[in-house]
């Protein structure tokens, strides 16, 4: 899910399951969604939307990087 982390009840979280991925497991159209209706929202709110998904990717990261090639670490 694209929000504010594993088990967040962000209202910009996004599901992943089910639906169309590529080849990294994402499903872009899902980000894409979320993006938009990120950017409708005021300026205050985008800004911390924007940092859940920023921090909920990263999260993503760490856990793709952790479960691969050590020298990732």
């Amino acid at each position: 899910m694209f929000g504010a982390g594993a088990g967040s009840d962000s209202k910009y979280s996004v599901s992943m399951s089910g639906g169309h991925r590529e080849a990294d497991g994402q499903a872009p159209s899902e980000l894409l969604s979320a993006l938009e209706i990120i950017e409708s929202q005021p300026l205050a709110e985008r800004a911390e939307a924007f940092t859940a998904i920023h921090d909920d990717l990263a999260r993503r990261l760490d856990q793709t990087l952790g479960a691969g090639d050590p020298a990732h670490r």
